[in-house]
């Protein structure tokens, strides 16, 4: 998972900020673990952003 990103280093001021459902949070989990992590099961409250995988 990289986490360097062109944006950051073109335009230090710029801020990357994500959002996602606690309830399908494995973005939030991988960065929290420094490894990517795989939920078994997402919530369905937010079809499409509901993410199991962060790649």
């Amino acid at each position: 998972m990289a986490t360097d990103n062109l944006e950051e280093r073109v335009n230090p001021k710029v801020r990357i900020i994500g959002v996602e459902p606690s309830d399908a949070n494995a973005m939030a989990l991988s960065f929290h673990h420094h490894q990517r992590v795989i939920l078994d099961q997402v919530g369905g409250f937010a079809d499409g952003v509901a993410v199991g995988i962060c790649t």
